[in-house]
């Protein structure tokens, strides 16, 4: 063997948890790479740490020992440090609140309650920055830490798709509220640009609205912001047109649109949702094919049957029914179940119970038939075979 085939020469391979830089294009990649950035972070946590002996009792002091004591450790990256004290922090009771910082380089900072009061940071970074409390619950702070808002809303994504898989717990020491206070009167401040009044989670002004937007109602408001009311931005509403809220199960009341847009001579007119009433169909119509987007769709009197040989069925027993169309797939219409009137449903699920056994059973018997057909092939390949070995003298 070669000496550069030896296994002395063999090197270990690790894979890094921390992603290398890559050109990012897809939204996608970026939510994937604030996932996995992410979960590197929260796996640091899970590592225990050793509670050194402090004598101090306030907080303030507390605190100050514990950072000399974490920068007196050696070999330790910083990052690594300072999820260290966020934990030793927790250990003593005081309520703190680190922040991962998603650049291109992992860095994090961490605000703690000392003495009575929040002891805020008030840096700002070029990645998104996530927050992480002591029951590992994580939020989107971007808005308050980040200096571009290029990924403001695929960060909320990724926070608003992590904490469904309820990664909430206690990581010692209690829970803690103490933060929630200070997110609110964060989001509180009125924006200062025009960017950041774009991208704010709570406030909107109705020069930012699409086309297709309005506010309603138009209270509370919370100041103005150049000139322009400030509304909360749950209040708004999404107009459509009269085709749009067809497929809704609605129909509308008012023959005036609440806003009409113009665009390349063209004029579309919307409604919104207070002009609208429950869509109510009367009977089946004359075509054999009947609208079903919406259970508004349902004729009264008739109820909706989704099996693929209710068709038949009703076909069969000669009862009056509707073919149910539910849109277009790849330009071919779709057309699933069937509307039936309500006096003939006794007569027809017992006729359909037993019809689908007999499409059971038929279809059970046939691929009985086809094994059994198999089967008579083989052994006839077989005895074929046998023939021809005898034939030639083997055994």
């Amino acid at each position: 063997m070669e000496s550069d085939d030896s296994w002395e020469e063999a090197v270990e391979e690790r894979l890094e948890l921390m992603p290398k830089k890559t050109s990012i294009q897809r939204a996608v990649d970026i939510k994937i790479v604030m996932i996995h950035k992410i979960i590197w972070f929260l796996r640091k946590m899970q590592i225990p740490v050793e509670k050194p002996m402090i004598e101090e009792k306030v907080d303030f002091h507390i605190d100050e020992r514990l950072k000399e004591y974490v920068n007196s450790l050696k070999d330790i990256e910083e990052v690594d440090r300072v999820v260290m004290l966020f934990k030793l922090l927790i250990l003593f009771g005081i309520p703190s609140r680190i922040y991962i910082v998603l650049g291109e380089e992992p860095k994090c900072f961490i605000e703690s309650r000392l003495l009575g009061r929040i002891r805020e940071h008030h840096g700002r970074y070029a990645g998104c920055v996530f927050s992480v409390d002591s029951c590992l619950r994580l939020k989107d702070q971007s808005y308050h830490f980040s200096k571009s808002t290029k990924q403001f809303s695929a960060a909320r994504y990724v926070a608003e798709g992590l904490s469904k898989f309820g990664m909430d717990r206690k990581v010692s020491g209690g829970v803690d509220h103490f933060f929630d206070d200070l997110d609110k009167e964060r989001m509180r401040k009125i924006p200062s640009s025009i960017e950041k009044m774009k991208r704010h989670p709570k406030f909107v002004v109705e020069s930012m609205l699409r086309r297709d937007q309005c506010i309603y109602p138009k209270r509370p408001t919370f100041g103005l912001f150049r000139g322009e009311i400030i509304y909360s931005r749950e209040n708004i509403v999404k107009l459509r047109t009269k085709e749009q809220f067809y497929k809704m199960g609605k129909d509308i009341g008012s023959s005036k649109p609440y806003r009409v847009v113009k665009k390349d001579e063209q004029e579309t007119r919307l409604y919104a949702p207070w002009q609208t009433c429950d869509l109510v169909v009367e009977g089946f119509g004359e075509s054999m094919y009947q609208d079903f987007f919406h259970p508004n769709f349902i004729p009264q009197g008739c109820v909706y049957i989704n099996n693929k040989s209710a068709r038949d069925v009703a076909y069969l027993l000669g009862f009056p029914y509707r073919i149910c169309f539910q849109g277009f797939l790849k330009g071919m219409p779709i057309n699933r179940g069937i509307f039936l009137e309500k006096r003939n449903l006794y007569v027809f699920s017992n006729f359909l119970f037993q019809y689908c056994r007999y499409l059971e059973m038929k279809e059970k018997n046939e691929r009985g038939a086809l094994g059994f057909k198999k089967w008579r092939f083989l052994i006839r390949n077989a005895a074929k075979y046998l023939k021809i070995r005898r034939g030639l003298g083997l055994k």
